[in-house]
């Protein structure tokens, strides 16, 4: 599954609470192929399979550790810059 699989996840069709009451089984249905936005009032709720959810969970997960690993090497980076500038310089 790739990302790309998600990149139009608020395009999805809008489902009211009353027709999921009414036709649970549709809705399902629907869900099966794409993520299916159930609205109440004026609240929304996301539907989609939950091997979806664990591949985005997964993903941001692992993009974070990205971030984290390349925060810290910048750091180190402009630590050790700073520090050969103070040597040359004194």
């Amino acid at each position: 599954m790739s990302i790309g699989t998600f990149g139009n996840i608020y395009s999805d069709e809008l489902i009211t609470a009353t027709e999921l009451n009414r036709q649970p089984g549709r809705v399902l249905d629907k869900a099966l192929e794409r993520p299916v936005t159930i609205t109440r009032n004026d609240q929304s709720f996301a539907l989609l399979r939950r091997e979806e959810v664990t591949f985005l969970v997964k993903a941001a997960t692992q993009s974070k550790a990205v971030f984290e690993a390349l925060t810290v090497a910048f750091f180190c980076y402009w630590e050790r810059k700073s520090v050969l500038n103070i040597l040359m310089d004194g």
